[in-house]
């Protein structure tokens, strides 16, 4: 499958996720409790001995998950994208968690780096897709994309 099938598939996927429904506003409880369940990785499934840490279930929990342009990931992507960054940078410890709807950006812990969170432009060279938004832990990154949200014109 050529770059711009591939890319163009991550692209619908989340424009469509990006969205919020009349049907979702009105069921918001249901639909909740649902996508709580549906989001990140199955601990099972979490590579490098990485566990979620306790901010990321926090925001969660409250149901913190879309913040345009930022959203955190759903399961079935979340699994997509480790797949794919695993194999675009097989000597990187990337662990996906949100993703930036207007660009290829893409948070992601980093195994053996404890809280750590990396901004990655995934597509890019190995090499070049750590290009120097690193946050100490999931909250730092936390504000930083509040004040994108704020900042931004994403209606």
């Amino acid at each position: 499958m050529g770059m711009f099938r591939k890319r163009y598939r991550i692209d619908a996927w989340i424009e469509s996720k990006c969205k919020v429904s009349d049907d979702y506003l009105s069921n918001k409880e249901e639909h909740s409790s649902i996508m709580k369940k549906e989001l990140l990785l199955e601990e099972g499934k979490l590579p490098y001995g990485f566990m979620y840490p306790d901010s990321i279930k926090k925001a969660i929990k409250y149901d913190l998950v879309n913040l345009c342009p930022w959203t955190i990931l759903e399961r079935s992507f979340a699994e997509f994208m480790l797949d794919g960054i695993q194999s675009r940078y097989p000597t990187k410890k990337y662990i996906p968690f949100a993703s930036r709807q207007d660009n290829d950006d893409f948070a992601c812990f980093v195994g053996g780096q404890g809280e750590e969170v990396q901004i990655i432009h995934d597509f890019a060279s190995p090499g070049w897709e750590a290009y120097g938004n690193k946050y100490q832990d999931f909250w730092e990154w936390f504000k930083v994309a509040i004040d994108d949200m704020i900042e931004g014109d994403y209606d």
